[in-house]
């Protein structure tokens, strides 16, 4: 395992590289996906369907771990994998979602996937299929809401550390709400944000908003090492999840938060938001190099099957993007 540091602002690049080797893509990218892929045509064969888009969403985590290796290390040809990863994310998708509501799940109901939406839906729009990310928002915004203060709720029904972090939670509903909306959040809206909120308030100061991207990139990474911010000097127990970052997948290096965050300023407002700011965070190859296409869609013969399951079990009112 990486050494872990203390980080601080005089060593960003030294906290990007370890958080980088900490993560070990390298081994999780070897590991054989034949016994999933049987495991999904199972499935699709015997017609568990909260199984079998469980299994096509993790197949494709796979898929997008060895993508995202595979442009931090400048491979040749990536851009397959990463149509891949998307196809079989977006039909698990599709149809746990209308499986959701066909079976009059609540939106308390816990989405294991939670998290790898979000990342999807930032990826999605820098890879220019805005589409998605305007599909998913009401689905992630209500997912937002289930957890939010004074729904008479405890703080273990939220979705998956956002039970610990009521800022990211804060952040990530905000962000739904605007993509739903088309009104970026007012001050008032801010108060429960924590670092988060100086993204939304600095954003039409395109000088303080390079300052607040600065500060809040040292202190995600500081919240990658287990440290209340950058200026904290004692890291939280291992064994107390307080933080988003505590999930320590590749988003700890690439934060596609932003990516939706660039999006939805856009919508509001109709003017670019730029992500240019001195911090190698956001200099990594990751968030420089444009995104291949996901469309048109990546299909083999398990994708094929999963669109024809989605007809089969929900009939001609089921019209995802995609389906021909």
């Amino acid at each position: 395992m990486a050494k872990l540091i203390k980080p601080d602002r005089c060593n960003r690049d030294q906290c990007v590289a370890t958080l980088w080797k900490r993560l070990k893509l390298e081994d999780a990218v070897t590991a054989d996906t034949g016994l999933q892929l049987a495991w999904l045509a199972d499935d699709l064969k015997l017609r568990r369907t909260p199984q079998l888009t469980l299994t096509a969403q993790r197949l494709a985590q796979h898929w997008l771990d060895k993508w995202v290796l595979s442009r931090w290390n400048g491979a040749d040809d990536p851009d397959r994998t990463f149509a891949k990863a998307f196809a079989y994310f977006y039909w698990g998708r599709e149809i746990l979602l209308e499986f959701r509501q066909a079976e009059g799940w609540p939106d308390d109901t816990r989405d294991e996937m939670l998290h790898e939406l979000l990342e999807w839906q930032g990826l999605a729009i820098a890879a220019g299929q805005e589409w998605f990310a305007e599909r998913v928002a009401p689905y992630l915004h209500r997912l937002c809401m289930s957890g939010a203060p004074g729904k008479g709720r405890v703080p273990g029904t939220r979705q998956g550390f956002f039970a610990y972090d009521e800022p990211a939670l804060q952040f990530s509903q905000a962000l739904q709400r605007t993509l739903i909306s088309g009104q970026w959040p007012g001050a008032a809206d801010l108060a429960e944000m924590g670092s988060y909120a100086a993204l939304f308030a600095k954003a039409d100061h395109p000088d303080q908003f390079r300052e607040a991207l600065v500060e809040y990139c040292d202190y995600r990474i500081a919240e990658c090492f287990g440290y209340h911010g950058i200026d904290a000097n004692k890291r939280r127990r291992p064994s107390v999840y307080e933080s988003v970052m505590d999930l320590g997948s590749w988003n700890q290096v690439y934060p596609v938060e932003l990516l939706t965050l660039q999006y939805a300023f856009d919508k509001a407002t109709g003017r670019k938001l730029s992500l240019d700011a001195p911090h190698p965070l956001l200099h990594t190859v990751l968030m420089i190099t444009p995104l291949p296409p996901l469309v048109p869609f990546f299909e083999d013969d398990l994708t094929s099957k999963l669109k024809q399951y989605g007809q089969s079990v929900f009939g001609p009112a089921w019209r995802p993007r995609g389906l021909q």
